[in-house]
């Protein structure tokens, strides 16, 4: 655990305060009458509790997650760069400019900065591949093209108090593209990125910031939310509760191992929220919240003595002060 970066101060949540972070989290635009009926509250205390949060940097904002499955993207894929010390920064910039980008993230590890693009196609990640390695500053360029992902909130500790068993780890097996696009326009793609920045925003307000009616904006959202496009998400920031980073784990299982029967351990443990199967150099790329260095090493020891597991690296980066980042990956399953 690197040892300079200053942690803000803990702020404690209570009993309450983790329900309704729990009920956001699922879906940020719930009004304070739904929540307050979901734990069982006056809704004058949802509102007083919610308030509070936002007060101390809990809760940031809110945001929209997106299935680029739906949305025809052909490819989503992980780059994992091995890049000078000196010229972190300045290859960092460069991706920053490429557009559909998550990140770019840097850590002290060997792969010492990561980025995640939405593509239309795997011949544009080729592209970006090539583009790299022409940069002397890098001395290596790996890649991971995701198949399917899964985004696991219900598994952070300091939230919900047990971690859940996992009610849709049956629908793990699929990996082909999904089928069933989502029909889509520039109307619903200025939504979307609007919710992105501001997933609370009043549908009143956005329809006259995109000039037309409250009603169709409101038709738009309900059908992009009921066919499995978006997911609205409360933002808090993780190191206000005890968080102090993110480790990600990138796994190569060993030859005919099955995958399905370890994914299904992997989901049940503790603050792990995102596991991502892919094609390329691993097999797996796993993203664990942690709060001390003995989180890291007790979840790595776990994984080590997996069945079917050939090797694992991991990388500790800075947890971000806004978590889930806008537009990134929802469930594909």
């Amino acid at each position: 655990m690197t040892r300079d970066v200053a942690l803000p101060p803990i702020e404690e949540i209570d009993n309450l305060d983790a329900a309704i972070l729990r009920e956001l989290i699922a879906d940020s635009r719930k009004n304070f009458d739904e929540v307050a009926k979901a734990v069982n509250v006056s809704k004058n205390t949802v509102r007083n509790h919610f308030d509070e949060m936002k007060n101390k940097g809990v809760i940031v904002g809110a945001t929209v997650q997106i299935n680029y499955k739906k949305l025809g993207y052909q490819c989503v894929a992980a780059l994992l760069l091995e890049v000078h010390p000196s010229q972190v920064e300045n290859i960092m910039a460069l991706l920053k400019e490429i557009p559909d980008i998550f990140g770019p993230f840097k850590s002290t590890s060997r792969i010492n900065v990561r980025a995640v693009f939405a593509l239309e196609s795997i011949s544009k990640l080729e592209q970006i591949k090539e583009m790299l390695r022409r940069k002397l500053a890098v001395k290596e360029v790996g890649a991971n093209i995701w198949t399917n992902v899964w985004f696991l909130p219900r598994n952070l500790s300091l939230i919900y108090p047990q971690p859940a068993s996992v009610k849709s780890s049956e629908r793990i097996i699929s990996d082909s593209l999904c089928k069933d696009l989502a029909d889509v326009d520039d109307l619903d793609m200025r939504i979307m990125r609007r919710l992105s920045e501001d997933g609370r925003i009043s549908f009143r307000k956005l329809s006259r910031e995109l000039g037309t009616s409250t009603d169709t904006v409101a038709r738009r959202y309900k059908k992009l939310k009921e066919n499995g496009t978006i997911v609205n998400r409360i933002q808090i920031n993780p190191k206000k509760i005890g968080y102090q980073g993110v480790v990600n784990f990138y796994v190569q299982l060993a030859p005919n191992s099955d995958s399905t029967a370890f994914i299904r351990k992997v989901m049940k443990m503790p603050d792990v929220f995102y596991i991502m199967k892919s094609v390329g150099d691993y097999h797996l790329g796993i993203m664990l919240m942690v709060k001390s260095t003995q989180d890291i090493l007790q979840t790595g020891e776990l994984i080590g003595k997996m069945q079917g597991l050939n090797r694992a690296e991991s990388i500790f980066s800075e947890v971000s002060d806004r978590w889930p980042l806008p537009r990134t990956y929802s469930s594909t399953t």
